[in-house]
């Protein structure tokens, strides 16, 4: 393992917003992301574009929600335009973008507690920047990691499935129940 900092590791792009005649929401230009608003469980869904967005994100680029609420990732799918409450963090030789993921939902608390602000939480670049990280130092341990981590999660959501297959089952039955007796099903 090496400890180094988010900031040393990976490429971090701040997010800036283009003037607000630039936006559209017909299509034109990139996709363009502003903050958590447009998250979904992996990839954000786009509801406005930029005919001139001034910062980029590429595929397979981690977006992390830095203002309002702080932490929250998402991965970018596609070229797309980014505003001031995300910042993409660019996989290297050596991190695959899940790896980024994984390790960023890791510290989603952590990077929530460094924000600032009065009216609204934010992170600067330099506290961003200077987040600790302990990794492994090999492309290889941390492929082995990513895929360790799907492996588990694939495990958690098939237990999730059938625990909500179940309540489902006894959401019926209960129901049932409740329907013989106010029907005089029961003696």
């Amino acid at each position: 393992m090496i400890k180094t900092t988010l900031g040393e590791e990976f490429e971090i792009i701040m997010g800036q917003s283009p003037p607000s005649g630039k936006y559209n929401s017909e299509g034109k230009g990139l996709p363009f992301f502003q903050g958590k608003k447009e998250f979904t469980d992996l990839y954000p869904e786009p509801a406005v574009w930029c005919t001139e967005p001034t910062k980029i994100a590429f595929p397979g680029d981690v977006l992390l929600s830095v203002r309002a609420p702080i932490g929250t990732v998402n991965i970018a799918k596609t070229k797309c335009g980014i505003g001031r409450g995300l910042a993409a963090i660019r996989p290297n030789n050596k991190s695959s973008t899940k790896f980024i993921f994984y390790l960023l939902e890791l510290k989603e608390q952590e990077i929530q507690q460094r924000g600032t602000g009065t009216t609204f939480s934010a992170i600067t670049k330099p506290r961003l920047y200077s987040i600790p990280i302990e990794i492994p130092e090999t492309k290889k341990e941390r492929d082995a990691s990513t895929a360790t981590i799907e492996t588990q999660f694939t495990r958690i959501d098939k237990i999730t499935k059938a625990f909500r297959a179940g309540l489902e089952k006894t959401n019926v039955l209960r129901k049932s129940i409740l329907k013989k007796a106010f029907g005089g099903g029961f003696k």
